[in-house]
């Protein structure tokens, strides 16, 4: 099993500790409302036992990020200086190229273009990308994936997903890695990769996973929350909701509660089948201090008002915000309907602030008294920017 460490910064939210390590993933976990969070900062000692520990070494190249407003998807643009193999270091989309050539490219959502039968018989098991290139420039395309193949997986049930005009056809890969399935000749929109679902191996499908711990500032003591995800970039992207299995699913997580917080506890991590310890890690009680909120200077009509584009992109999960309204009286289930008919989250996001706005200060205060209750990292950057 291969474990690595990545450090990166999402807004609104603390440092990100991503620690990963593979082994089935399975959904053995439960869990409660998420809240406002703070990502602590932890300290891993890697167990070295997979088979494939090393990613394709392929030269890396930095795309350039494209985003014509907070409302919009971000897009990549990567530059190929010639003829060769190249890996984006964002994404870990791979291209063999014949020449020079600039490819744009974003992840686009499984959920919107895997019907509900094909998610039956079939398991996402890397992001899905959309792509656009001149026809015939890429001789290849490595499209990334989670499944670790160090455990006797059957790589015959590996599909790469190909969507055009709404259709959706399956292609066997050229080759698959430990990281990525290869494609020859490919025509372009969207691809991804996916695998057969067997009901007899329905939770085992072994996979390179991804920890992410965070504490949850508004809960008595120390409550932490331990994630665990799929190792998939598109899932680790600055502004992370959680959402991986579908937009209306919570993610799944662990509550971890420590009435009295020692100079150091230990995490472990094992794999349920064997005993064996796949991951572990430290906790220092200086890892856990809560921030200094900023003080508050603006009332929620006007916070709203000076952030609205910010809060379209950079507002998490909107379920529970609509529940919190509609306790709060403050929404009918009518327009809650109204706002999840959005195909977007982005869109779901514009659509509350606007509804919220119609309804005058008092409504505003109360969403903005929920934002900050349930992400404080948020509200307090967008604050220290006013």
């Amino acid at each position: 099993m291969s474990f690595s460490r990545r450090w990166t910064k999402p807004a609104g939210i603390g440092e990100e500790s991503l620690l990963s390590f593979c082994g089935p993933l399975t959904e053995d976990v439960s869990g409660n409302e998420e809240e406002s969070k703070k990502e602590l900062q932890l300290d891993s000692s890697p167990k070295e036992s997979c088979l494939h520990p090393v990613r394709e070494a392929l030269p890396k190249v930095t795309p350039e990020m494209i985003q014509s407003s907070p409302e919009d998807d971000i897009y990549y643009r990567a530059h190929l200086p010639g003829a060769g193999s190249f890996q984006c270091s964002v994404t870990g989309l791979g291209f063999e190229v014949n020449s020079a050539v600039t490819i744009q490219y974003r992840y686009a959502s499984w959920n919107e273009h895997l019907s509900a039968a094909a998610q039956e018989a079939w398991v996402v098991t890397g992001p899905l990308f959309h792509i656009k290139v001149q026809p015939e420039a890429v001789g290849a395309v490595h499209l990334p994936h989670f499944v670790c193949l160090a455990e006797s997986v059957d790589v015959s049930n590996c599909r790469i997903a190909h969507f055009k005009s709404g259709k959706m056809t399956l292609k066997e890969p050229t080759k698959l890695n430990a990281f990525c399935a290869v494609l020859e000749n490919p025509s372009f929109s969207l691809l991804g990769v996916l695998w057969r679902r067997l009901r007899s191996t329905l939770n085992l499908l072994p996979m390179h996973s991804l920890v992410l711990i965070f504490q949850q500032l508004s809960a008595a003591n120390t409550t932490l929350h331990l994630y665990l995800i799929p190792d998939d970039n598109s899932v680790k992207q600055p502004h992370l909701t959680f959402c991986y299995k579908s937009p209306k699913e919570q993610q799944l997580f662990i509550e971890i509660y420590i009435r009295n917080m020692a100079e150091e506890i230990w995490l472990h991590m094992t794999d349920g089948r064997n005993g064996t310890l796949v991951w572990k890690a430290s906790l220092r009680s200086g890892d856990i201090n809560p921030p200094t909120s900023a003080s508050r200077t603006l009332s929620g009509a006007a916070f709203m008002k000076m952030h609205k584009k910010e809060l379209c992109y950079r507002m998490g999960r909107i379920s529970p915000i609509l529940l919190h309204l509609r306790d709060a009286n403050v929404i009918n289930s009518d327009e809650e309907e109204e706002v999840q008919s959005q195909s977007m989250s982005r869109k779901k996001n514009q659509a509350l602030l606007q509804l919220v706005e119609r309804k005058g200060s008092e409504a505003q205060e109360q969403l903005y008294k929920i934002l900050r209750e349930r992400d404080l990292f948020l509200i307090t950057d967008l604050e220290k920017s006013s």
